[in-house]
């Protein structure tokens, strides 16, 4: 069974005398800027805590210079081909290092600001001195749907879990493929598209050769927009 999001589960007391890093807390805590408190039931600011819990927190929040994730969003939703960027947020990671992890197979993407897949449509974004972590994806393929873990390698390491949604178009004319009309009154076409962003490419219309206009009305056409969320 695995070990929970931001969760671990801590050495025996056997192990501890010579699996733990320096850097470890015996406590609740774990990871502090100064090293180890000096007893086993001590928080990393100094403080006695009453007991030992068996899985902390991978980010406690009362633990000074312990790393934590900023809260970004973890369910993202692209069109197919159209460039997304997962992001993650980490403060207080000081020389520690972030990486993104493809779950399916393990791979590792990217670690700071450097690409080690040899697909070139990912790659590592991030700007100096900014909290935030950014895997991007060009011209996503609906094989690229998964989830990614942005991992810090803190002692032990913590880490957080991204869901990547890739889905294709689908455009559908509403109402009867067939209308009759009587010559110069007014025609409404509703197209409706399903797993489109709001922002992706302006939608076409094409007047095919067998639509025909006659009368002595002439003809003409204007476009309106009734989009709501992903369907328009």
């Amino acid at each position: 069974m695995g070990t929970p999001e931001g969760h671990y589960l801590p050495p025996s007391r056997d192990e501890q005398a010579t699996a733990l890093p320096p850097a470890l807390c015996y406590g609740v805590c774990s990871v502090c800027s100064h090293g180890c408190t000096p007893g086993p039931r001590d928080n990393c600011d100094g403080s006695a805590h009453p007991h030992r819990i068996s899985t902390p927190s991978a980010t406690p929040r009362h633990c000074r210079g312990c790393p934590y994730f900023l809260a970004t969003p973890t369910h993202v939703t692209t069109p197919v081909g159209e460039a997304v960027n997962l992001t993650c947020g980490v403060r207080m990671l000081g020389d520690r290092q972030v990486s993104w992890i493809r779950r399916r197979d393990l791979h590792v993407l990217t670690t700071d600001s450097f690409t080690y897949t040899s697909d070139p449509r990912f790659s590592a974004l991030h700007q100096a001195a900014s909290p935030y972590w950014v895997l991007h994806v060009a011209r996503p393929a609906l094989s690229d749907a998964g989830v990614y873990e942005c991992q810090v390698s803190a002692q032990p390491k913590i880490f957080r879990r991204f869901t990547l949604q890739v889905v294709e178009p689908r455009a559908v004319i509403l109402g009867a493929r067939e209308v009759f009309m009587r010559a110069g009154s007014d025609l409404n076409i509703t197209c409706l598209i399903k797993g489109a962003a709001p922002e992706a490419t302006p939608v076409t219309w094409l007047r095919l050769p067998l639509v025909r206009y006659g009368g002595a009305g002439g003809g003409g056409a204007r476009l309106g927009w009734a989009g709501t969320g992903r369907d328009r």
